[in-house]
């Protein structure tokens, strides 16, 4: 996200890319990835796709909730983005631009 890189009061970026560059293949990884995030002390999420299904949008829940960020922010696709501090409802049915 290249308007992001160029702001001075951020100081890193993380996308889902770079905790998943590994495939992680057991539970003991997923928890030490969990761990270091919880350990960065986040101080906002966002998270900028749809919440697609419930599904997702639990798990997202979960994750928010092991890292536990100052702020979260996300889509609100259906009312499955109920969970975010912030949120921009979004019609699963209709697109936005």
């Amino acid at each position: 996200v290249p308007i992001l890189k160029t702001n001075d009061k951020i100081d890193e970026i993380y996308s889902i890319d770079d905790i998943y560059i590994k495939k992680i293949e057991n539970i003991f990884e997923m928890g030490l990835v969990l761990y270091k995030l919880r350990k960065k002390r986040f101080d906002i999420v966002i998270n900028t796709l749809p919440v697609a299904r419930w599904g997702g949008s639990i798990k997202f829940l979960a994750l928010l909730s092991v890292i536990s960020p100052k702020i979260s922010i996300g889509l609100n696709t259906d009312g499955r983005g109920f969970f975010y501090d912030l949120s921009i409802y979004e019609d699963g049915n209709k697109h936005l631009h």
